[in-house]
């Protein structure tokens, strides 16, 4: 027999996994303001200061620029 004594008690402790590993992703998003829109966006990654539609369009300035040389 494996670790659990019944199928209940190993889809019981699968269930609670996966709220603890839910709650440790929603732990740690953060909330953060866009440094150029400043509207709000979430995100998991420090250090990040723009949002992901920002993000693209300097992105896409940058390639323009490199176009351009």
């Amino acid at each position: 027999m494996g670790v659990f004594n019944s199928d209940a008690e190993e889809n019981s402790f699968i269930r609670n996994l996966h709220l603890l590993s839910f709650s440790k992703e929603v732990a740690d998003t953060l909330n953060l303001i866009c440094g150029m829109c400043e509207k709000p966006f979430f995100t998991n990654l420090s250090g990040v200061e723009v949002c992901n539609d920002c993000h693209d369009h300097i992105q896409e300035l940058i390639e323009e620029f490199k176009n351009d040389c």
